[in-house]
């Protein structure tokens, strides 16, 4: 099932909190956006509206957009059931199959079934997220891929060219090398990264 629907995509809540105090022991903080104000000035929840896990909306959602739920908890329509992949590498980070367990919990509550299909660091960065290679519980469409957790590492400058620059999907012409893995294509966007780049001047990056 195609998580294209904005419906779908919005009622598929994480509870951020619930997650911080269990797997990662505080060791974190919510985040608006990908660059804290910690990293840089002006960046922080006064710029964005920071979501919260609000379980009676993520419901309604689906509800008021014609998904209904089964026996088996797991909501349908047309057919189609929502039910979708989740992917990760456990390596060297055990805490993460705890994180994996409550997204299931939060998304079974929901009405959404999450299957889980981890992978070696290797196999997980070097060909499953790059060349979109889904595996087989799911019956996902074949190259592509669901859901997958990554993380990255963000500095002082706020240039995300990146991580969503159209140049940057991982290609033949990149050798599979490029940072935006979610494949994400927005040539307005590349626009933007353009202007921002051009500057030096904080404020305007």
């Amino acid at each position: 099932m195609s998580a294209s629907h904005l419906d779908l995509r919005q009622a598929m809540a994480v509870d951020q909190q619930a997650v911080i105090n269990g797997p990662l022991y505080r060791f974190a903080s919510r985040l608006c956006t990908d660059h804290p104000s910690a990293l840089h000035p002006g960046y922080g929840p006064y710029v964005l509206d920071c979501p919260w896990f609000d379980l009676v909306a993520a419901n309604n959602l689906p509800d008021d957009n014609g998904w209904v739920k089964g026996a088996d908890g797991v909501r349908a329509k047309v057919g189609q059931h929502l039910e979708f992949e989740y992917s990760t590498t456990t390596s060297f980070k055990s805490w993460r199959l705890d994180v994996e367990t409550l997204l299931q919990r939060d998304f079974r509550q929901i009405g959404i079934k999450l299957d889980i299909q981890n992978y070696p660091n290797g196999i997980f960065f070097g060909s499953f997220l790059p060349q979109r290679k889904a595996s087989p519980p799911t019956g996902a469409v074949a190259g592509r891929y669901d859901i997958a957790k990554v993380e990255e590492d963000l500095s002082y400058d706020p240039d995300d060219s990146w991580l969503f620059a159209c140049n940057q999907s991982p290609s033949a012409v990149n050798s599979l090398g490029g940072g935006n893995l979610t494949f994400y294509f927005n040539p307005a966007l590349d626009k933007l990264f353009a202007q921002e780049q051009a500057t030096g001047e904080p404020g305007m990056r």
